[in-house]
């Protein structure tokens, strides 16, 4: 799964998951390299949160039977989505905060230069 996952251009750019899967090949316990993997994955628009969530998936996936696995994976879809709401909303509010203080010190600006 994780080789398909990380040859696929959907996942392109969780190149943890290219991690996970060279940890797996070196004898690491799908748990531990996923983990150890996604701790190591910088430079992405995932949160620390978000990361939190993705974290969980090594404790579900072949940790129980395949209903509970679906519903856990199912509850941290819905997390993953309130956590993409959440972060959408801040860039919003921070977006319409930043372009009126940009307005707000050029009007300051053009006043000093007068």
């Amino acid at each position: 799964m994780v080789s398909r996952l990380s040859g696929s251009e959907g996942f392109a750019g969780f190149t943890f998951l290219s991690g996970c899967l060279e940890r797996m090949k070196a004898g690491d316990l799908f748990p531990d390299a996923w983990r150890a993997a996604l701790r190591s994955f910088h430079g992405s628009k995932l949160s620390d949160r978000d990361k939190g969530v993705l974290e969980t998936i090594a404790d579900i996936l072949g940790g129980s039977d395949y209903e509970s696995q679906l519903h856990a994976l199912e509850l941290n879809i819905t997390l993953l989505e309130q956590n993409l709401k959440e972060a959408l909303a801040e860039k919003n509010t921070g977006g319409k905060l930043y372009r009126s203080l940009g307005v707000l010190l050029g009007i300051g600006a053009a006043i000093f230069m007068l």
